[in-house]
């Protein structure tokens, strides 16, 4: 299974090139909310920033689809793409770099922006603290109403949240999970008569 890691805690580097200053700031999350409310946290922590570029993976590191990026009025190229590139070829997942760029008077040319966001991102993740990233799988649940309680609790008690759930003839519910909690899952459901687990 591969390795992946994920912060351990928010961590900045300030890493200057032509009396430019890139402020970068790593931290871990896994949701668009989260990281508005980060952006929004930064962009007034360095309101006189001239720049404030971005770069995310949201999920587990081979999952496209949560992946995302802003040059935030730089140049087309140079800021956000350099960023995820770094951040795709880590091995991380559940995290973001936000970069507050302030002017030091020179302009880095294109292929200087790439180089300076490049470096920012690289030395931010090489400074930071890391946690493993276990594995995610999706799961359809299927329930009846006398069972579902024991799975519910079950959930409440790993802070699992569904991605979504239907109360029809039986009860579904989609999670997404770590392999050892699917593991966990299984374990629970094979006590119950009306209750089955299938790999989404």
């Amino acid at each position: 299974m591969p390795v992946y890691r994920t912060p351990a805690a928010p961590h900045i580097y300030e890493y200057e090139e032509k009396r430019s200053r890139f402020v970068a700031h790593l931290a871990h999350l896994n949701s668009e909310t989260e990281f508005k409310e980060l952006l929004s946290t930064i962009r007034k922590e360095h309101p006189k920033a001239s720049h404030h570029c971005w770069a995310y993976i949201l999920d587990m590191p081979n999952n496209v689809h949560s992946w995302n990026q802003s040059d935030d009025g730089e140049p087309k190229g140079t800021a956000g793409k350099p960023m995820l590139n770094i951040l795709t070829h880590a091995d991380v997942g559940e995290c973001c770099v936000i970069i507050a760029r302030y002017f030091g008077g020179t302009k880095l040319g294109t292929g200087g922006l790439v180089r300076a966001y490049s470096a920012a991102t690289k030395l931010v993740l090489d400074e930071a603290q890391w946690a493993p990233l276990e594995a995610k799988v999706n799961v359809k649940l299927f329930s009846d109403y006398q069972e579902i309680n024991q799975v519910q609790r079950w959930m409440q008690q790993n802070n699992i949240q569904p991605i979504n759930q239907t109360f029809e003839e039986k009860v579904q519910i989609n999670l997404q999970i770590t392999e050892s909690q699917f593991d966990e899952l299984l374990s629970i459901v094979e006590d119950l008569r009306h209750t089955e687990v299938k790999n989404a």
